[in-house]
């Protein structure tokens, strides 16, 4: 299994209809998008007993092969996502990995 976790930090500007518009972009695309074996997403939050990074939200989404995270990369939905978002984009952070069996 291939799990694709993606870090969002929006800018000070992002108004809220804009990130609401994002999350809901986003899980349209995991849907629309063949290959995506689960998704979920949230919005990250601090503790006190540890330093977290500094980011709004978190999109994660599984993938049976490596093949099937670089089609959904190369999709137009997703290139359309990330153009229609981007702007309220401060930064972001992709990590991918291999889950053992």
């Amino acid at each position: 299994m291939i799990n694709h976790v993606v870090y969002f930090k929006f800018t000070q500007n992002a108004a809220k209809d804009e990130i609401k518009k994002h999350m809901d972009m986003f899980e349209e695309i995991s849907k629309s998008i063949p290959g995506v074996v689960s998704y979920w997403a949230g919005e990250t939050f601090k503790v006190s007993y540890e330093n977290t990074a500094d980011y709004d939200t978190v999109h994660c989404l599984s993938y049976k092969t490596k093949e099937d995270l670089e089609k959904y990369a190369s999709h137009p939905n997703h290139k359309d996502f990330i153009e229609e978002n981007k702007a309220i984009w401060a930064d972001v952070l992709v990590v991918n990995a291999i889950v053992p069996d």
